[in-house]
């Protein structure tokens, strides 16, 4: 969905998409070895959410991380939030940076 968003708003732009887990080494040579301006993660685990934060440190990358957390409170409503934060180059990741 986000690729369509973006390549709607930028035809010329060139996304593309890691399905496989973000800890796997294939996953990790892949990062280390691609040219990108940025890098958005989509990770529902924080090992996960490191391993792409120190690649984008490594590789002096922009890193978007989005997170979402749906639960439900003692009255049985639904509580749904979304943590969207963006980590330029050199200045910090998820580990480092609080909320």
């Amino acid at each position: 969905v986000l690729a369509r968003a973006l390549r709607r708003n930028q035809p010329g732009l060139t996304v593309s998409c890691l399905n496989d887990s973000v800890v796997t080494a294939t996953a990790l040579r892949y990062l280390a070895r691609s040219r990108a301006d940025t890098v958005f993660s989509f990770v529902d685990d924080d090992a996960a959410r490191l391993a792409v934060g120190w690649q984008c440190q490594q590789g002096c990358l922009v890193h978007v991380d989005v997170g979402t957390l749906i639960r439900h409170d003692a009255a049985g409503q639904r509580d749904m939030r979304g943590d969207v934060r963006l980590f330029e180059p050199r200045g910090g990741c998820v580990a480092c940076t609080p909320p």
